[in-house]
């Protein structure tokens, strides 16, 4: 069993890894319309092939098939990423809005630190104190 502080660091490496997720998701979907485009696009077999090829059927739905499963395996990967991009809306139920704040731009945007410093008025070691004990109290 996960001990919180455990939970915390494992959270805030995927609230790092929001953007990098969004891409993942992003080229997920790209491969998702490419499958979609080959699966309902019309083609013909050729004519020539058929002719000359008596052991295989030009009008099976093979390749449809695997078409279909690779589109169920593509949707498959992708929600995996969409559920961790749904973990880290955990964040949303922090009830100051400052420390909501403090934990966005310090670990979502990535500000730097000197500015995240003259925002909160925090030193350094304050800032990752505060943003501990804000995420220990979502755990």
């Amino acid at each position: 069993m996960l001990d919180t502080s455990e939970m915390v660091n494992q959270f805030i490496r995927d609230l790092r890894s929001c953007d990098y997720y969004c891409r993942v998701i992003m080229e997920y979907n790209l491969k998702l319309e490419e499958a979609a485009y080959r699966l309902q696009g019309v083609s013909s077999p050729n004519v020539k092939a058929t002719i000359c090829e008596n052991a295989n059927d030009p009008y099976s739905d093979v390749a449809k098939l695997e078409l279909m499963e690779i589109e169920t395996k593509l949707t498959r990967e992708r929600q995996i990423y969409i559920d961790r991009i749904r973990y880290c809306e955990k964040i949303e139920a922090i009830n100051s809005l400052e420390d909501k704040n403090l934990v966005i731009d310090l670990y979502v945007v990535k500000m730097r630190y000197a500015d995240i410093e003259k925002k909160y008025n925090y030193s350094r070691s304050a800032i990752f104190k505060r943003s501990q004990k804000i995420l220990k109290g979502l755990f």
